[in-house]
């Protein structure tokens, strides 16, 4: 038998949640490397963001282009400049998307303490024997 994921029919049709978007544009390292920097200074120009990096200017503006797509950075315009910062709509939605799974690791952490706790009785049981 041959086993098969199932998608959704609107994400094999190539359709992309939001949430999709925040996730895609995350999984990329330099991206990622991106936000990092985002979170250390307020605004920065594309052209100061592209000086920490080994690419072009060019290849940065897509890079922030994705993460403005995902709502992860905002872009505004000071005359010929433009300042890129963080923009706090895609971290919500990744916020309440892991938020969905809390229950499973407080369930997990909770049975993981009562199976240390039931080894350190009997522990403490076979100390006494």
């Amino acid at each position: 038998m041959r086993s098969e994921t199932l998608m959704p029919a609107a994400v094999t049709a190539g359709a992309r949640s939001p949430c999709d978007m925040v996730f895609a544009a995350l999984g990329d390292a330099t991206r990622r490397a991106l936000v990092e920097q985002l979170t250390v200074q307020r605004e920065v120009r594309v052209t100061d963001l592209a000086a920490r990096f080994d690419m072009t200017r060019p290849a940065i503006s897509q890079h922030l282009r994705v993460l403005r797509e995902a709502g992860l950075v905002q872009e505004t315009r000071h005359g010929r400049e433009r300042l890129h910062r963080l923009h706090p709509t895609g971290f919500q939605l990744l916020g309440e998307w892991l938020q969905r799974y809390d229950h499973f690791w407080d369930t997990a952490l909770g049975r993981l303490g009562e199976v240390l706790d039931a080894e350190a009785q009997r522990e403490m049981e076979g100390d006494r024997g």
